[in-house]
């Protein structure tokens, strides 16, 4: 008895896989199965098989090309009828330039007078001598005051107000002071200039005093001043400066690019950087208690700081540093900083580490410059005038998005064979002693066929449908409101 029921089982079964491969779309199955010739037969079967490989390689390449992460970068130009003007750091070139500073190098003069002019060893030497402990409490007496620096500041046609000139500390040319910083003098948001004019008078004009006391030229044989031009939430010592020469005149025209990458995996970028809480390291949570907007590279020179301290105890005084350490000035500081930067396998070695600590910022700005420069006729004295001005109020925006979307949402028709990937048809037979499930699965296929009923993407819908003592079940992620009635009769 129970061998008959297996048998009987057995035939069952065959049964309904024959009426399953009958019924499928991929008709060369059905051909190849309903075929008597077996010339035929074979040809079925060879087409079929051909068409499979075809559409797995298809599919294959599809797969690969998804996993390659490629994506599409568009570019808008934008219109406006007025700008946001940038932040502009104004520094002379010289660290040392006033008349505490001739006091303060004439005890240190037998140290730096052999140095070669042309390194700026001396003028190092000293840096890092004023960066100590005992002499640091004078730091801003060094460098130039801002009257004494920003002879005079027009912003379109109207005087600077001065008091919104601020002081800022550069790590390489001490006392700067910056016009439209973002924030007054408690550290609060300020709001930010704008500018209607794209003429070179319009903008931003300042009459530099670019002169050093004699008796310092010997530290640097440079005279000149160094702007640099940026966001207002970029530091200055991560952009491109942009040298004056005393006694001309110096036009700057500026245009802006916004550019906003694709995350990870598209790129190797991180689209929460602005988040504090986002990443766990020193150097990271720095850059967002010191700065006002993050950025890879500013926190790679903190955590190099934090490896020079760790190794040498002492900070590179070339760099922005956000610790408190003295800077390296003796010579087992400057041995240990070289064994550090200069030997490649461990340069290499703690490059990688920084760059595991500082995760790259998706977003970001930058300003393209045109500069030009016009001697000026017997100057009165080492000065300098500048032009900083808008070339157009058009600005770029470089977005990149993926491209692969749709790659794996595609139908391809090989032969008879539709292969439709994401849009799955899921049957789940509840009652398997049904002696009408042949005809039930036959009644539902011939309703349901892929190509019959327009599907509707994204509404997932759960049919039950009762034939006779069987339940069938139709799960789909696609819902057609023509098969929803033909089922409902």
């Amino acid at each position: 008895m129970d061998l008959k029921k297996s048998i009987s089982l057995k035939n069952r079964l065959k049964e309904v896989l024959k009426d399953c491969l009958l019924s499928s779309t991929g008709h060369g199955i059905a051909h190849f199965i309903k075929a008597n010739n077996y010339f035929i037969r074979i040809t079925w079967a060879f087409f079929t098989i051909i068409s499979a490989c075809l559409c797995s390689y298809m599919i294959a390449q599809n797969i690969l090309k998804y996993l390659k992460y490629d994506v599409n970068t568009k570019i808008r130009v934008v219109n406006q009828f007025g700008a946001v003007f940038p932040t502009v750091t104004i520094c002379n070139m010289n660290f040392f330039s006033s008349d505490f500073s001739l006091n303060f190098t004439t005890q240190f003069i037998n140290d730096t007078i052999n140095n070669n002019p042309f390194t700026n060893s001396g003028e190092s030497f000293l840096k890092n001598v004023a960066k100590m402990p005992e002499y640091h409490t004078n730091f801003n007496l060094y460098g130039d005051s801002k009257d004494k620096l920003i002879a005079d500041c027009l912003f379109e046609f109207r005087s600077c107000n001065r008091s919104k000139l601020k002081y800022y500390l550069h790590p390489n040319y001490g006392n700067c002071f910056q016009f439209n910083p973002g924030y007054d003098n408690y550290k609060n948001s300020d709001d930010l200039e704008s500018t209607q004019y794209i003429e070179r008078l319009g903008g931003l004009r300042l009459v530099l005093n670019l002169s050093v006391p004699d008796g310092l030229k010997f530290i640097n044989p440079n005279i000149g001043g160094i702007i640099f031009i940026h966001n207002h939430t970029t530091h200055p010592t991560i952009v491109d400066p942009v040298t004056l020469s005393p006694n001309t005149e110096t036009n700057v025209a500026l245009s802006r690019t916004f550019y906003e990458l694709k995350e990870k995996p598209y790129s190797n970028c991180d689209k929460n950087t602005n988040d504090k809480n986002y990443f766990k390291s020193v150097p990271y949570y720095l850059i967002h208690n010191y700065t006002k907007g993050y950025s890879q590279m500013m926190c790679a020179y903190q955590c190099i700081q934090l490896i020079l301290i760790k190794e040498c105890s002492c900070y590179n005084a070339i760099y922005p540093n956000f610790f408190d350490s003295i800077p390296c000035i003796n010579q087992t500081h400057m041995y240990c900083v070289g064994k550090v930067l200069m030997e490649h396998k461990i340069t290499e070695k703690y490059l990688k580490e920084c760059i595991d600590q500082c995760p790259l910022e998706c977003v970001g700005m930058w300003l393209d410059k045109v500069i030009s420069n016009y001697y000026k006729k017997n100057p009165k004295k080492t000065s300098n005038q500048n032009q900083i001005c808008a070339s157009s109020f058009r600005y770029g925006i470089i977005k990149k998005n993926n491209v692969n979307n749709d790659n794996l949402d595609n139908s391809f028709n090989l032969f008879g064979t539709k292969l439709m990937a994401n849009k799955l048809i899921i049957f789940f037979l509840l009652n398997k002693k049904s002696n009408n499930f042949k005809n039930n699965l036959k009644v539902y296929n011939s309703l349901d066929r892929f190509d019959a009923f327009p599907f509707v993407r994204h509404e997932k819908t759960f049919k039950y449908v009762r034939y006779g003592r069987s339940n069938l079940l139709h799960c789909t992620q696609f819902h057609s409101p023509m098969a929803q009635s033909s089922l409902d009769q």
